[in-house]
């Protein structure tokens, strides 16, 4: 009898943040990009809105040094 073995791979990365600017929390995972995050820190089980990506679009072109001072706290 043949056995069958599977094989899962889990991609763990740490992400930056979490974050505070134009009115969303957020952090950015190194894999999936940034991912909007309800007050309590968990994820928003949504699409990302428009305004949400035009948001992470200025954000992502800021310096790294300017982006620490949305550090959320």
């Amino acid at each position: 009898m043949l056995k069958h073995q599977i094989s899962a791979i889990h991609i763990c990365g740490v992400p930056d943040g979490p974050y505070r600017y134009g009115g969303f929390y957020f952090e950015i995972h190194p894999y999936c990009g940034p991912s909007e995050l309800l007050p309590n820190g968990d994820p928003v089980n949504r699409n990302p809105s428009r305004k949400f990506l035009r948001t992470w679009e200025i954000f992502s072109k800021l310096r790294q040094a300017d982006k620490d001072l949305y550090a959320a706290k």
